[in-house]
């Protein structure tokens, strides 16, 4: 019989071993400030920063009545979350040879991330050829990359022990590879993609612990699942990429 420990999710479960002094409450506190801010709640007080946590799953009350800190709250807020989960890094390679990884909680991946993806090392300015005349753009469409990026850490696989990846071939590709597989509604709505290529697992669906992050970091939970790689794919071919 399974008990409700059981039918949490990943990332709703508690992380063995992991206390308050893991968590970064001062970040917890500005991200969860806006988020308030942001849905037009109450203002949030240092006071009521935890009964909000739990309210969003980041914290967990045991048969104790104790609060325990929750994978979800490891990601988002851990000074050190590669303590506890050493595969929720981002592995970025460029031409498979240079190698750069991004560890971090997701508030601080996505930032340094984001920052990479917008470099010109990354999404250099190209000329495009018009019939009359050149026109200089990005050789891709910034807001699809964004997309990517979050799809990527939002939408993943906390569970199993691989770290995400970006592969880069400048001028030619950029790769998001993500561990786990398309929902099995998914899969039938993407009929593009051939069967037995995806991993056996499915990725999980977002959680609260992401919405709580909307404001301030732009992870923000997707409204249905699969719209952002619908909209990446209108981005990419409206823009004649």
């Amino acid at each position: 019989m399974q008990t409700d420990a059981d039918r949490r999710s990943f990332d709703e479960r508690t992380c063995p071993g992991a206390t308050f002094d893991d968590l970064d409450l001062d970040l917890a506190l500005a991200t969860l400030t806006s988020y308030c801010e942001q849905l037009r709640r109450a203002p949030l007080t240092r006071e009521a920063l935890l009964p909000l946590m739990r309210e969003q799953g980041l914290l967990l009350r045991n048969g104790s009545g104790e609060d325990e800190v929750t994978n979800g709250a490891i990601l988002l807020f851990a000074k050190n979350p590669q303590r506890f989960l050493p595969q929720a890094v981002v592995t970025f390679t460029e031409l498979g040879k240079k190698r750069e990884v991004f560890d971090g909680n997701l508030i601080t991946q996505h930032r340094r991330l984001l920052e990479k993806i917008e470099s010109a090392e990354v999404n250099p300015v190209v000329k495009l050829k018009k019939r009359r005349s050149h026109e200089d753009q990005l050789a891709y469409n910034q807001r699809a990359l964004v997309e990517l990026l979050v799809n990527l850490l939002v939408h993943r696989d906390y569970e199993i022990e691989r770290s995400a990846n970006v592969d880069i071939q400048p001028s030619v590709q950029i790769a998001f590879k993500n561990p786990g597989a398309l929902t099995p509604a998914m899969t039938n709505w993407w009929p593009s993609i051939p069967t037995g290529k995806s991993p056996s697992r499915p990725a999980p669906p977002t959680h609260a612990m992401y919405p709580s992050a909307t404001s301030s970091t732009g992870l923000r939970a997707m409204e249905r699942a699969g719209t952002g790689l619908v909209d990446v794919t209108k981005l990419m071919i409206g823009g004649g990429r």
